[in-house]
């Protein structure tokens, strides 16, 4: 069995790191997100750290905003398997795009189609 959890080592809070990532990091985009990455050069004590971003210029009200966050974080968390990538460290944001809503299902699709990107990256 598959360990699905999102435990708080697992997400992006450092400064530092989410500077980098803005700065430096490489970019996949499927609507309705946009996955920034880059590695990490410290040792944090995961594979992966994630963050998740939904702009409050395209979604007003909180309630929504908080809605997809929970969707595209539990979304991840089901296929997190997919974003390991050859023992090294990677920082993550997912950023969400469009201005309406959308299901369950397309944010898990598009994760999926992400991680099928990313997978063929070569960094």
């Amino acid at each position: 069995m598959a360990n699905n959890t999102f435990p708080k080592k697992e997400k992006l809070c450092s400064y530092s790191h989410i500077q980098q990532l803005f700065s430096e990091g490489k970019s996949i985009k499927v609507s309705p997100l946009k996955m920034l990455y880059t590695p990490i050069k410290t040792d944090c004590g995961t594979p992966v750290k994630v963050l998740v971003s939904v702009p409050k210029r395209g979604i007003r009200k909180a309630v929504h905003r908080n809605y997809i966050k929970r969707i595209i974080r539990e979304s991840y968390r089901l296929q997190k398997e997919l974003f390991v990538k050859n023992q090294k460290q990677y920082a993550f944001a997912f950023i969400y795009l469009p201005k309406e809503k959308n299901s369950f299902h397309q944010v898990f699709e598009a994760i999926t189609q992400i991680a099928i990107l990313w997978k063929g990256t070569s960094d």
